[in-house]
């Protein structure tokens, strides 16, 4: 999807009322994968495929709320889940040179949003400055992947990161411009506010 239609459709569902919830109930499917549990829907205005994952949630404390256009809606966990066995492969760290070597490759930004992490950042939620210094992401997420070589490791900045999470996506392009997505809102909302870069 690109960027325009994304636009569009959000555009679309902010002039909805936002405390609208639908009232049709939508099939969710229940995964386990490794350590973690998905519940997988696609959203009744959008389409778009939404994820949460979290191994405390049951699928009767679950809020249903598209990442892509922010409707609400109901869900029922509707198929069988799928149990994958979990792997035993450790998670294992970058050691300092490999970390250099990232950064340099990225030319010092983040390999998301493209930010120097030289930034600073205002946070307003903790209320104090903040530099985006880097941190070493899994691509393809090590809860899902188990992939601990360096092909599959970014210097990431720690909102990026943050925003990422567990999250698995079709593609970095995907995943880019969710983040993308994310960091507008939460610049918009006052959430962060970039002092320098």
């Amino acid at each position: 999807m690109d960027k325009s239609n994304l636009d569009n459709i959000l555009d679309d569902c902010m002039s909805m009322n936002s405390s609208m919830e639908y009232k049709e109930i939508v099939p969710v499917n229940k995964s386990i994968i490794g350590s973690n549990v998905w519940f997988v829907s696609h959203c009744p205005e959008c389409d778009e495929k939404n994820t949460i994952f979290d191994k405390r949630s049951t699928p009767n404390n679950l809020k249903y709320e598209c990442e892509y256009c922010g409707c609400k809606y109901r869900g029922k966990v509707r198929t069988y889940r799928t149990v994958v066995a979990k792997n035993q492969s450790q998670r294992k760290y970058l050691n300092p040179k490999q970390k250099q070597q990232l950064c340099r490759e990225q030319e010092n930004c983040c390999f998301w949003c493209h930010r120097e992490f030289t930034t600073y950042i205002f946070d307003s939620k903790s209320y104090r400055v903040r530099q985006l210094n880097p941190v070493f992401d899994h691509i393809k997420a090590f809860s899902f992947s188990f992939d601990n070589n360096i092909s599959n490791f970014v210097a990431s900045c720690p909102v990026c990161n943050g925003f990422k999470s567990s999250g698995v996506y079709q593609s970095e392009n995907d995943c880019r411009q969710i983040l993308e997505y994310k960091w507008n809102k939460a610049l918009d909302k006052g959430r962060y506010e970039i002092l320098c870069r």
